[in-house]
Parts: C-alpha cells; structure tokens; sequence
C-alpha cells in the first residue's frame, strides 16, 4: 500500500520502449482487473494497476456515487489530487522520464478523463481509453 492509501500491483516492461500504462479498473473491481487487456493492449508494456480506495459491495471504486448512481461531484473532486500524486511519484520513481497512458473502464475511465483534464502536462495526448459497458 502507498502512502495515499492506493494498493497497487505493478509489472515491468519485458519491452522498455513501450510507455507505461495506469489501468484504473470499474465499479466493484480491483487492481487486477485490467491486467489481461493490458497485454493485449501493448504486450510488453509496463503496467501500474491500481485499486480505487472507495469500497463498494463487490469490490472497489475510485470515487462515490449517488443513489440514482450519478457522480458525487465533490467526492471525485477530492480524490483527483490524491491519485494524481500517487501516479506521478509512482512512475516517476519507477519509470523516470516517461509519461504514462491512462487505460480506465467504466468508474476507472471516469477518473482517468478526469487526471487527464486536471493536469494535461502530466500525460501524452490521447491517453485515456474510455470504456462504458462490458469488455
């Protein structure tokens, strides 16, 4: 666990010229979640999967929501800085000097569109795969 509180899982690249990918799993999921599309996405690629902190019924998310499942706005809004941090010192530890990808599905895409509008430098362009829906 971080010191923001993130559990996380992390494989290294078995290509070093592949960028580093953040996977920020779905509603109910965890930091394993993403794992296997990863590699189908960019085999080789190294790979920062990280589990959200909000505990929901079947596993976890990055942020709350409404009963009417609409997005508890101040909650996300708190939460930006505190994932954004951890994944900038993350992979800046690990990977120095390589701007990560963000690849998110459903409660994890939210966010990962969400870091990218908060700080934009942080990210190369196009790096957010927004999913809705199954896999």
């Amino acid at each position: 666990m971080s010191a923001t509180g993130h559990v996380f899982v992390l494989r290294e690249a078995t290509d070093p010229a592949r960028a580093p990918l953040v996977l920020l799993h779905g509603s109910d999921g965890t930091e394993r979640d993403l794992l296997p599309l990863a590699e189908r996405v960019a085999p080789g690629a190294p790979q920062l999967g990280v589990r959200g902190t909000v505990a929901m019924a079947g596993g976890y998310g990055f942020f709350r929501r409404c009963p009417d499942r609409t997005i508890e706005g101040a909650d996300l809004a708190e939460r930006i800085p505190v994932l954004a941090q951890f994944v900038r010192e993350t992979c800046g530890h690990r990977w120095p000097g390589r701007r990560p990808l963000v690849l998110g599905y459903s409660n994890g895409a939210i966010m990962g569109a969400a870091l990218l509008m908060a700080d934009p430098r942080c990210w190369p362009e196009r790096s957010c795969c927004a999913r809705s829906g199954r896999l």
